[in-house]
């Protein structure tokens, strides 16, 4: 019987309009405490999911992230080598 695939569970997405708002507020000078804090914290829980997934295939011996180092290193990369400092891939 073959090996069933686990798919991974992200945290929510942040609402688009949320984002958008937390900006307008910015470039007109207000600050909403608790915008702030809920778009923090919802983009923290997210990028938390991805990053345990990883480690969860990185314990597992799944090398994915070599996959995607050739990415990072090609010419048609847009990231600088100041932007990948400390990223291990």
């Amino acid at each position: 019987m073959p090996e069933e695939e686990v798919l991974p569970t992200w945290a929510p997405r942040v609402a688009k309009r949320k984002i958008k708002q937390l900006y307008d507020d910015d470039a007109r000078g207000m600050h909403d405490e608790e915008l702030i804090e809920d778009v923090g914290y919802s983009l923290l829980s997210r990028c938390d999911s991805f990053m345990g997934y990883c480690q969860m295939l990185w314990m597992s011996g799944e090398r994915i992230l070599d996959d995607y180092a050739a990415v990072f290193n090609s010419p048609s990369s847009n990231l600088t080598p100041s932007m990948t400092r400390g990223m291990s891939l």
